[in-house]
């Protein structure tokens, strides 16, 4: 899906990774959005789903800010599997949350 976004807006990559004013670690930006993930199931759990919210919005964001800093100054098989995995346990804290409320 987000190679469609490349086609469609090819310099969003570089104008994303260009705002950052240091070179970030894409592992450590996918486990800020991990954490974003569980604090917004956390929340949906608690029913305060506006809060849930904005978190599974930044949780995306992240999401897809790791991958263009992976994208832009290479990746690593661990990073990619990392990257996978944080992903799946997300969507896991994301539905217990809702599932628990």
């Amino acid at each position: 899906m987000l190679d469609e976004v490349d086609k469609q807006f090819p310099d969003l990559r570089e104008k994303i990774c260009g705002a950052l004013v240091v070179k970030v670690n894409p592992n450590v930006v996918s486990f800020l959005a991990l954490l974003a993930a569980i604090a917004a199931g956390y929340f949906f759990w608690q029913n305060l789903l506006w809060l849930a919210g904005i978190l599974v919005f930044v949780n995306g964001f992240l999401d897809i800010l790791d991958g263009a800093i992976a994208k832009k100054y290479g990746t690593s098989k661990f990073g990619d599997f990392l990257d996978h995995t944080f992903d799946r346990l997300a969507d896991i804290a994301i539905l217990v949350g809702i599932a628990f409320n």
